[in-house]
């Protein structure tokens, strides 16, 4: 057929009842060996129903040029592709199938040019193939077209249904749960749903619309998408990043908008389950998601009540993923929410943007929490500006509380790692930031261990970005209630300037002893001075201490076997008065902890930590005030039993148990100053 196929009548023109289908709704099948060359509509060219229009696409092929009709004549400037709704006129609810066949114009669930749908859309593809090739994309949308389309009731959209054993649609294109170019939802209480369970993907996935630089595609509910069983094809644009890596073009989901628009209302990222393009089994180092943003690719969210985007992935050993993201690409949130409860294997994690890849041949702008793209605030509520990472189980390379390149987290960031009822999934972390990898942040950073099997590296700080500014005077804490750890850092790990103070605090009370190989006050690598840093970067060696004076304080712990009041290596020069305060107490067990083979760490296997119990008083091995080859440039501070806190107070515990040595000074590091060891009252 060479032209359009129409479930209603033509019409006149716009305004006109003309072609209108009033008592019963339309339907229309392409199935077999049926060819269309433009358009199939629910509705008509101008006529439309205002019942329900249903399309089935079960064979054949919709080759979706553009061309239509424009009252009585030809237009070639209509799009185009499978619309539940009409080309130019409004409509009721729509639902589309598709089981088979080739879509090559794109396929949307609301009107063309213009026109609102009353109604639902749904839109169910469990077959068949979408776009042409990956050169010749077509896209997928809840909503309509054009600027002049709406959709008033809920998107549902799905790929694939659960439980299905075929191997489902091929897409070459993107799904968006809103419009191209118009508006979906008219209440925010209305809702854009996409489930991702059967087929394959070589484009993106939006929960929001598609906007440009004119038109945002607004969706005005909440926006939820539930990834369970569907492959990606990750594909790369053929540029490299700012550190070399290949920008990635396709295999990527957005909780928001791609170019313009947002979401009002909540949105939410669930990941149960990701599958491979070739059907194998899940493979470590291959990921099958390249990317989950809570936020949008260059479209901000602004909610009209401002809340925080939620991540949440599931699956123990059953999702793959290279990078999550609680922000946006190349867009800002107004505050984050990621939760990972299980995982086969995720290599970063970020409770910010990412603000590292190009956009469109253009250099990323950032991807802030808290602050919007002209740099005002988003507000004053106490959600604006936060990023809240908890990490629960699952395999995880890299933790980082804050943005990946280019990204503030304005308020404060906040990971926490493990709690007190595991989930019994296998629990690996390499290493954990309560900051970001390169990106600034003028919030402050705060680290909480709950319950962890064992961790290889943890720092208070970042990898090699400013925390804070001469300005914005922001903090580090470090807390640790439980688990096994190699390294402790309370400070950054390369580099980077902390304009703040650094506390870590040790206490045993969660549902494992603490066991910790090597803890440091300051940094691994990176410097650090409590008086401030040159417009250099650089850290001032001397004067008014502009921040309190970093803080050790051990409370209880069943192991450490060596503590050091400065950092780790040469440049880790820490420029100040460190305090260590060893006032310990017997650690308790909050007996949560139930190991289970194969799931659980060996090394504690047989312990009994099933039940709660007080742990006898635990033990460190050597003390050093000072650095590991790190010279500390001030006096150093060790407490040990005194009954009293760094600042002299009194405190109800005194007791410490040392089998090593103590010294006041550094392993193989200067203490320039004065050295303090007070061993009892």
């Amino acid at each position: 057929m060479g032209g359009n196929v129409f479930g209603a009548g033509c019409g006149y023109g716009p305004g006109s009842n003309s072609g209108q289908v009033l008592t019963y709704g339309t339907c229309v099948v392409v199935a077999d060996n049926a060819y269309v060359e433009r358009g199939v509509y629910g509705g008509g060219s101008y006529g439309y129903t205002t019942n329900t229009a249903d399309i089935y696409i079960l064979g054949g092929h919709v080759e979706g040029k553009n061309g239509g009709v424009s009252g009585e004549s030809y237009s070639a400037n209509i799009t185009g592709g499978v619309y539940g709704g009409a080309c130019q006129n409004q409509g009721g609810t729509t639902n589309i199938t598709m089981t088979n066949g080739i879509v090559e114009g794109g396929l949307y669930g609301g009107s063309n040019a213009t026109g609102t749908l009353s109604g639902n859309v749904t839109i169910q593809v469990n077959g068949g193939q979408v776009g042409a090739d990956a050169d010749h994309t077509a896209n997928i949308h809840g909503g309509g077209y054009g600027n002049d389309t709406e959709v008033n009731g809920n998107i549902l959209v799905n790929i694939g249904e659960k439980g299905q054993t075929a191997a489902g649609a091929m897409i070459y294109g993107d799904v968006y749960g809103g419009s191209a170019l118009g508006n979906v939802n008219d209440a925010i209480s209305d809702s854009v749903a996409i489930g991702l369970y059967r087929g394959t993907i070589q484009g993106n996935v939006y929960g929001g619309g598609l906007g440009n630089n004119t038109y945002a595609a607004a969706v005005r509910g909440n926006v939820r998408v539930d990834v369970d069983g569907i492959a990606f094809v990750t594909t790369y644009d053929g540029t490299n990043a700012s550190d070399g890596s290949p920008i990635p073009a396709t295999g990527r989901i957005f909780g928001c908008n791609n170019n313009n628009g947002t979401p009002n209302g909540s949105v939410r990222i669930n990941v149960y389950k990701t599958a491979r393009a070739d059907g194998a089994a899940h493979t470590r180092g291959e990921y099958e998601v390249q990317a989950v943003y809570g936020g949008g690719n260059l479209a901000a969210y602004t909610p009209t009540t401002n809340q925080a985007t939620s991540v949440n992935v599931y699956g123990c050993g059953e999702s793959s993923i290279e990078y999550v993201y609680g922000g946006g690409n190349a867009a800002p949130v107004p505050a984050t929410d990621v939760n990972v409860y299980g995982s086969y294997e995720i290599n970063y994690v970020f409770g910010g943007g990412n603000g590292k890849d190009d956009v469109n041949g253009a250099a990323n702008p950032g991807a802030d929490v808290g602050k919007k793209k002209d740099g005002s605030s988003y507000g004053t509520q106490p959600v604006v500006g936060t990023a809240n990472t908890e990490i629960l189980g699952g395999v995880i390379h890299h933790v980082f509380g804050g943005s990946n390149t280019k990204g503030d987290v304005t308020k404060d960031a906040h990971v926490i790692l493990g709690d007190q009822n595991l989930q019994f999934c296998e629990f690996k972390v390499d290493e954990v930031y309560g900051a970001g990898n390169e990106a600034y942040m003028s919030g402050d950073a705060e680290i909480t261990m709950n319950c962890i099997e064992g961790l290889t590296a943890i720092y208070g700080g970042s990898r090699r970005a400013d925390i804070g500014s001469p300005t914005e005077r922001k903090n580090v804490v470090l807390n640790i209630y439980g688990g096994h750890f190699d390294q402790v850092f309370g400070g950054n790990n390369e580099s980077g300037c902390i304009y703040g103070s650094i506390t870590v605090n040790i206490q045993e009370n969660g549902c494992l002893p603490i066991e910790i190989g090597e803890l440091y006050l300051g940094g691994n690598q990176a410097p650090y001075s409590v008086y401030g840093y040159n417009t250099d970067k650089t850290p001032v060696t001397s004067g008014t201490a502009l921040y309190g004076y970093p803080v050790l304080n051990v409370i209880s712990a069943t192991s450490i076997g060596s503590t050091y009041g400065g950092g780790l290596g040469a440049t880790a020069k820490l420029y100040g008065n460190p305090h260590i305060n060893i006032n310990m107490e017997q650690g308790s067990i909050n007996g949560k902890y139930e190991y289970e083979e194969g799931k659980s760490d060996v090394r504690y296997k047989g312990k009994g930590y099933e039940t709660a119990q007080t742990l006898d008083l635990g033990h460190l091995g050597t003390v050093y005030g000072g650095g590991n080859e790190a010279e500390v440039i001030g006096d150093t501070y060790i407490q040990v039993g005194t009954g009293t806190d760094a600042a002299g107070a009194a405190l109800t515990r005194q007791d410490a148990q040392i089998t090593g040595n103590v010294y006041g000074g550094g392993n193989h590091a200067e203490v320039t100053g004065k050295t303090n060891v007070v061993i009892g009252k």
